[in-house]
């Protein structure tokens, strides 16, 4: 699977407060109702009982999501927070519940059940991390769809058959429906048969990736002279097949974004389950002199603790690499921009060298905590952010490479644990260490440190830890801080 930095890293734009219980939940929803062609009139969403959706969808706001995309609500559109209330409004019929789904089911698959005026249809797919998702099949036939292409729906009488073209083909009530996948909105129209468009949900990518690796980044920035950042770049105006400076301007766009999630987590309109929102008074107590030390690092913390208090309150967000892990990135860019003085390309370009470090670590592992744990969530951002400081000031690209090594190798093992299955505690204050330490790790590895373990090893060794987590430590509320004795009087606000 290609991987794109905007798609897949710094992006998607989602709702909080998680990429793969909000974000990609309100994506399927979407597809899956583009996909019936007809007025919806019932759904039946069906999750996986050992599954992390089991757990925690109520208090990630799955449903909400799952109700927003199957109406075609806009992401923006604030009636997602009522989304449930206003499908009984209009009349449409939503039902939750859970079943056995079979043994390999992945920890967040769905089956999603549709009737409408004329059609029915079945879909089932799954949330593989930070937005990212797969459907899997419809109407029992396998399938491969990921939101990144145009999808061209024919729809043919019985007993056509496509020929000379890549399709799948499933039978509805009133003929064959053939779906075509291309990065393009145009295609080849066939006689006699009506088409429909629905539209990508990421950006398509035309082009190929130019690496996939640690080794091969590092052997293309010494190539090319290039620092992490503008490989970063280069990468992804290659896969999407767009102009340098039209894929910077949408890295700029996306930390615009980030800017205002930060606004909008210090305002003090935020609703938090757990915890009590703390940001502005820790940045008031730093502007005051009144913390035990203060810094920079402080306030990357404080701020990218704000973006979590927006995140939980479904602020809109950029998955970076996902929900759970929204805040380290812009905590650390906001400092970086005001620290340092630097210029908006210079920002997008570093966002592009934490971009390339995420590109590695989704390649090699996972972004989704119910695989591996939180060290491929805030783990992954704290990485991606350390070598964002070392882009920042001017530091080389093995340098920034080092320097997301030696954060993740300090954070082998973190399991997730979310109490009372919400995305607070201890999400928030593992947000803000992430982004506290990128500053260290930056310096220790421009300061003459040498790594012995490369990226890649790194990547791999989290990776096969991840995998042997037993299934409580990984974001189903079965398991290290969710069940302490102080953590479960939460759990009624799971209901």
């Amino acid at each position: 699977m290609k991987l794109s930095i905007l798609n897949h890293v710094i992006g998607p734009v989602i709702r909080g407060p998680s990429s793969s219980h909000t974000g990609a939940s309100y994506f399927i929803g979407k597809l899956a109702r583009g996909l019936l062609l007809d007025d919806l009139l019932e759904a039946r969403i069906i999750f996986d009982k050992k599954g992390s959706y089991a757990k925690v969808y109520r208090q990630e706001a799955s449903d909400l999501a799952f109700v927003s995309g199957l109406l075609g609500l806009d992401l923006m559109d604030e009636k997602f927070k009522r989304s449930i209330e206003l499908a009984k409004e209009i009349g449409i019929k939503i039902e939750f519940s859970l079943s056995d789904l079979g043994r390999d089911a992945h920890p967040d698959e769905v089956v999603i059940e549709m009737k409408g005026r004329k059609r029915k249809l079945t879909a089932r797919a799954r949330s593989i991390g930070g937005g990212m998702f797969e459907f899997l099949e419809l109407n029992g036939r396998k399938v491969m769809l990921t939101g990144d292409e145009y999808i061209h729906i024919f729809e043919a009488e019985r007993g056509y058959e496509p020929k000379g073209i890549e399709a799948y083909s499933l039978e509805s009530e009133d003929g064959k429906i053939v779906i075509v996948r291309s990065p393009e909105p145009s295609y080849p129209s066939i006689e006699g048969v009506r088409r429909r468009v629905l539209e990508p949900i990421f950006l398509p990518m035309k082009g190929k990736e130019i690496f996939s690796s640690g080794f091969e980044v590092e052997k293309f920035c010494e190539k090319e002279g290039m620092s992490l950042g503008e490989a970063g770049l280069r990468y992804e105006a290659e896969l999407l097949g767009k102009s340098e400076q039209d894929v910077l301007k949408v890295m700029i766009e996306r930390y615009k974004i980030m800017k205002r999630s930060i606004e909008e987590g210090l305002s003090g309109e935020v609703r938090l389950r757990v915890l009590k929102p703390s940001a502005s008074t820790i940045l008031g107590k730093l502007e005051r002199g009144e913390l035990a030390v203060g810094g920079l690092h402080t306030k990357a913390a404080a701020l990218s603790m704000a973006v979590m208090h927006a995140c939980n309150s479904s602020a809109i967000v950029v998955a970076a690499p996902t929900g759970g892990s929204a805040g380290v990135i812009p905590g650390v860019t906001a400092v970086l921009e005001e620290e340092l003085g630097l210029s908006e390309k210079e920002i997008a370009k570093s966002l592009f060298a934490a971009g390339v470090i995420g590109l590695i670590i989704g390649k090699r592992a996972t972004f989704a905590a119910e695989e591996a744990g939180c060290q491929v969530e805030i783990g992954a951002a704290g990485a991606m952010a350390s070598a964002m400081v070392v882009e920042a000031s001017g530091g080389s690209c093995k340098q920034a490479l080092d320097a997301a090594a030696i954060s993740l190798q300090n954070i082998v093992g973190m399991v997730c644990d979310p109490v009372g299955g919400f995305v607070e505690v201890p999400c928030h204050t593992r947000n803000a260490i992430a982004a506290a330490s990128a500053f260290a790790n930056a310096d220790i590895i421009v300061g003459g440190y040498e790594n012995p373990i490369p990226l890649d090893e790194t990547v791999d060794a989290v990776y096969s830890v991840g995998k042997m987590m037993p299934w409580e430590l990984r974001c189903t509320v079965m398991g290290g801080l969710a069940v302490c004795p102080s953590a479960m009087k939460f759990m009624p606000k799971m209901e």
